[in-house]
């Protein structure tokens, strides 16, 4: 069976108890059908925590601009902070904690963090943001595929997909490629 996809553009973002709900929809042969990314409150209940997801969501290819605005606009009201009054303290230099990683000084964008066993992938060169994959959580062979798919479903994922493997198959027990679960 062959799928059409589309993607639509008219989007919504709402709170819905201790949601925030972002749906978009997609369209295959069989019609048009919302998909729910649901986030808890309690992950955006700070500035900080907001930019991180926000800095997370524009990872996904089909998130908008206008969704991110929203979003932004239901945060400010909700938790009654200011994100743009922390944006802008952050563009002069403040960093915030959790949000910059000092990174090695090697011009790779993929490094192995011993300290809490995670490979830190850098999506943009010369940016502070670092996205970690735990590899606590690759203990099985499944759990390694996922993450590989994370990692490529990212619009960053082909830059960085040839190095960050080569860390991964460096830092994973071969046991799991030699007839492991």
């Amino acid at each position: 069976m062959n799928f059409n996809v589309n993607i639509y553009d008219n989007d919504e973002v709402y709170r819905r108890g201790d949601y925030l709900n972002l749906r978009h929809y997609i369209g295959i042969s069989t019609g048009r059908h919302p998909v729910d990314y649901e986030i808890e409150l309690s992950r955006l209940n700070t500035p900080t925590k907001a930019l991180q997801f926000l800095a997370h969501l524009l990872e996904k290819t089909w998130v908008t601009r206008d969704m991110l605005f929203r979003m932004v606009c239901i945060l400010e009201k909700n938790f009654k902070y200011n994100l743009s009054e922390l944006t802008t303290q952050h563009k002069e230099g403040d960093t915030m904690a959790g949000t910059v990683t000092n990174m090695n000084t090697k011009t790779s964008r993929c490094t192995f963090n011993e300290k809490v066993n995670t490979i830190d992938i850098r999506p943009l060169p010369d940016s502070g943001y670092v996205y970690q994959v735990d590899l606590d959580w690759c203990t099985t062979s499944k759990g390694v595929l996922d993450w590989i798919h994370q990692v490529h479903e990212k619009n960053w994922g082909a830059d960085v997909m040839d190095e960050f493997l080569e860390l991964l198959f460096a830092h994973i027990p071969s046991k799991l490629w030699h007839g492991g679960t």
